[in-house]
């Protein structure tokens, strides 16, 4: 037997294993490119349409330092990621996710924070798929009728 057939066996198990942990729910929304007037602010706020909500993972952030060839400088760079089950539907690039509840043991001043996805490419021999987002100030929106 080979690696690659041990592996093959064991996979949906740690499938599983990493779907056990996705506990926080997310709405996806994407933005429709149209403003509204919001009517407590008067204020023009974009409307997006939601796509649904599903679990996901949202792992610490992982940082690295890199040099600025434009400066010599050191630069300490921060990505974030949101997984999400292999078997959920691939998330564009540019959509939205809203935390809309934080999961089992997740710190709870996530309810409420958004990210944009910014690369959701899979991978073979995934435990989930894993998007890297940027975090991004919440926002005011509406959701188109």
């Amino acid at each position: 037997m080979t690696l690659g057939d041990e592996l093959q066996a064991v996979l949906p198990e740690l499938r599983q294993m990493a779907e056990s942990r996705m506990t926080t729910t997310i709405e996806i929304r994407h933005l429709t490119g149209k403003t509204d007037q919001d009517e407590e602010t008067g204020e023009e706020v974009p409307l997006y349409v939601s796509e649904g909500e599903l679990l996901c993972r949202i792992p610490p952030a992982k940082t690295a330092a890199s040099s600025d060839d434009s400066g010599g400088q050191l630069v300490i760079r921060t990505e974030r990621e949101v997984h999400i089950s292999t078997s959920a539907a691939e998330i564009p690039s540019g959509r939205i996710l809203v935390v809309t509840q934080p999961g089992v043991g997740a710190d709870p001043t996530l309810a409420g924070a958004m990210c944009r996805v910014v690369d959701s490419s899979g991978a073979d021999q995934a435990t989930a798929r894993r998007m890297r987002v940027e975090w991004i100030r919440p926002m005011e929106m509406q959701e188109a009728p």
